[in-house]
């Protein structure tokens, strides 16, 4: 997929009306939400496309080279009428994305809402970047995860084959992160957790990253503290923070680790300013550090996107990925600093009974599912589809691959119903998968279909599951999960 198609997908996630145009300033693509600001209607969007930007924003070129990336324009419509806006592009080069703002934003916010635009279309194209390297990482987990099935289970060899799944799969949390925070990954559904078990779980691992000369204490209640969540999410929350407060012991130091539950309900109105609050009793998770602390202009900019205090050691994700999930979590996160006087970052979780949460799955299948039913993999891309094909085989299925959606529709014409289940990954050239679920769907009603990705946008998934879709698994994944996905896809227990 070229980064013109990449970009042409992902504008349409942005929150206010966008150009994408080329080199020589002709509209190449745009979102619905500025084709309707136009006064276009959603089937003219082809009537705009390949046309001077200079028709939509006059005085474009001049305005650019006077203000640079961030100017004033007038906008005109499809009916000629005008309106002052404010205008941001981000990008020059090969393409550039143009983002259209309410004069009153530009007039009463100036430069920091043209700094925010930038940071979500920063956040937006590295969702894009990690979708792609997902897709890299799907190949290596995946080919990797194969030789660990089909090599003997001792030997010299075993020692780099773990090392190699290590790094990928860190690899994977790196880009996990990248989509938590960017908002384009797909929300696992919220089990009860066991919070005190997953601290600790994680505090014990947590031992091994810190220096020797910085003490770590935990503090964790007797009984069971259940919040609803995903394990992989809540867990992420513990290890920015603890990693944040060992960052910040310059030698010798404490973390400490706090877990509680907190029922005071003016503090916690305070805490969530004033909101109606979700539950009786919140988790409070507090890590407090004797580290250096934080300056008030520091604090003031700590949750902001690829901010970081660790001259280019940290990617500045931390603390904004941490606030999306605790927002995801309907909780609340609080720090207090003090130049010299350490940090306290407090979060806080609305618990659950355990009788009221969502059951935990129970099921306790052998990590290797088989079968024997025919399987059409549908991806683009080679390393991705070759490995699935290869995983597959090796459990019994029989398997058929193809590179396109629009080969995929070949077949199922030709063949009707032969297939079992389709594997099929969302983004690709010519046909996305949206489009060539729809048109499966229309050509067999019955059509199983477990959808893959890198990264897509929730509700284009939420649509297929809603429309028939048998379940989703996010690259990469190993054969454990894919053998067991697909035996929930074709036994019905997806």
């Amino acid at each position: 997929m070229t980064d013109n198609q990449t970009v042409s997908r992902l504008i349409e996630l942005l929150s206010e009306p966008t150009f994408l145009v080329d080199g020589q300033q002709r509209v190449i693509a745009l979102n619905h939400m500025l084709s309707e600001l136009l006064g276009y209607p959603s089937g003219s969007l082809e009537e705009m496309m390949n046309s001077p930007l200079e028709i939509f924003l006059p005085g474009f070129t001049d305005l650019l080279l006077r203000d640079g990336g961030d100017f004033q324009g007038v906008l005109v419509t499809r009916e000629g009428e005008v309106g002052v806006c404010g205008c941001v592009m981000p990008m020059q080069g090969e393409f550039s994305l143009i983002r259209v703002l309410p004069s009153h934003d530009t007039q009463e916010a100036g430069s920091s809402v043209f700094h925010r635009q930038r940071l979500e279309t920063l956040g937006m194209l590295a969702g894009g970047v990690a979708h792609d390297f997902n897709n890299v990482l799907a190949g290596i987990l995946g080919h990797i995860t194969y030789l660990k099935t089909i090599l003997p289970g001792t030997g010299d060899h075993c020692e780099s084959l773990q090392a190699i799944e290590d790094g990928a799969r860190k690899a994977s949390l790196m880009t996990k992160q990248i989509l938590d925070f960017s908002k384009l990954d797909l929300e696992e559904r919220p089990v009860s957790l066991n919070l005190t078990e997953i601290v600790e779980g994680v505090f014990r691992l947590l031992k091994g990253a810190t220096s020797p000369r910085i003490v770590l204490d935990l503090y964790t209640p007797e009984e069971a503290v259940h919040v609803l969540g995903v394990e992989g999410k809540v867990a992420q929350i513990i290890v920015n923070l603890v990693i944040n407060a060992r960052d910040a012991i310059d030698a010798d130091g404490t973390i400490h680790v706090n877990l509680k539950r907190v029922e005071n309900s003016e503090d916690l109105l305070e805490i969530f300013g004033g909101e109606e609050l979700s539950a009786p009793a919140y988790a409070l998770l507090e890590v407090r550090d004797s580290g250096h602390g934080m300056s008030q202009d520091v604090l003031d900019r700590i949750f902001e996107p690829y901010f970081s205090t660790k001259d280019g050691k940290g990617t500045g994700l931390g603390l904004a990925t941490v606030l999306s999930i605790v927002k995801q979590l309907a909780g609340a996160i609080d720090i207090a600093s003090e130049e010299g006087n350490g940090t306290t970052v407090s979060v806080y979780l609305p618990l659950v009974h355990q009788d009221e949460a969502s059951p935990q799955d129970s099921r306790t299948a052998s990590p290797l599912q088989r079968g024997s039913e025919r399987v059409l993999i549908v991806d683009d891309e080679y390393p991705v589809r070759n490995v699935i094909a290869m995983s597959l085989g090796h459990l019994g299925y029989e398997v058929e691959t193809v590179s396109s959606g629009v080969e995929a529709l070949v077949l199922f014409e030709e063949e009707g119903k032969r297939y079992d289940l389709m594997i099929l990954d969302m983004l690709m050239p010519k046909l996305s998968g949206e489009e060539v679920f729809r048109r499966v769907r229309e050509i067999d009603p019955m059509a199983n279909v477990l959808v893959i990705s890198g990264y897509s946008s929730e509700a284009a998934v939420d649509e297929i599951l809603a429309n028939g879709g048998k379940g989703f698994i996010q690259k990469p994944f190993t054969i454990d999960e894919l053998s067991l996905k697909v035996r929930e896809c074709l036994d019905g227990e997806a």
